[in-house]
């Protein structure tokens, strides 16, 4: 049985729902829409990693992959989070910050985020660390996990400052305003309240 929510009564972070959502789409009120959507990532990905005593690389990377993907699915309006390789490509292709991962997209997808997803470990001889120089040893194949977070956090602000520069009618607003439609429509919320239908 599937119940229908009011958008008032569906929480997409601590202080934004979804008619407050709504409201400042309405307005095109770039600003607040871009502060939720960084309170959102920060909340869900990054925050629970800032206390030192509880960190541990695999659970920070497997946040990290997971924020990587939901990232790249706001980025291009996608229904769902990659389902390959794909997404990982395209993000370390357009992210600066994730350069040195560049042509390591899909063997990062295979042995770092499923391994970790699905394996509770890396495979291929990738690594995870907290104490290395760098965000990523490619002779190694290490990867900071510490230094990812960070870089993934510095992409979310760049995101975030990208969407309150651009036009309301810019492409990166159509794509987020795709990706919200997905969200609303998955947290049960009925198209009626929903500014245009969802597809099936």
């Amino acid at each position: 049985m599937m119940v229908k929510r009011a958008p008032q009564d569906v929480s997409l972070s601590s202080t934004v729902t979804v008619a407050d959502y709504r409201a400042f789409k309405r307005a095109k009120d770039k600003e607040s829409i871009a502060d939720f959507v960084y309170q959102r990532f920060q909340e869900r990905y990054l925050k629970p990693f800032e206390s030192k005593e509880h960190k541990h690389g695999f659970a920070m990377m497997a946040c990290a992959c997971l924020m990587v993907e939901t990232l790249e699915a706001f980025w291009t309006g996608s229904a769902k989070s990659g389902l390959s390789g794909v997404a990982f490509s395209q993000f370390f292709d357009r992210v600066d910050h994730f350069s040195s991962l560049r042509e390591h997209g899909r063997l990062f997808y295979k042995h770092v985020r499923c391994g970790v997803m699905h394996q509770g470990e890396t495979t291929g001889g990738w690594r995870i660390r907290r104490d290395t120089s760098q965000l990523f040893d490619a002779e190694n194949l290490v990867i900071d996990a510490t230094r990812f977070l960070s870089a993934l956090e510095e992409s979310l602000r760049e995101y975030c400052d990208l969407l309150k520069a651009s036009p309301w009618e810019s492409e990166v607003w159509s794509r987020l305003q795709m990706k919200m439609r997905f969200i609303c429509a998955g947290a049960l919320v009925p198209p009626e309240y929903l500014d245009v239908p969802v597809a099936s």
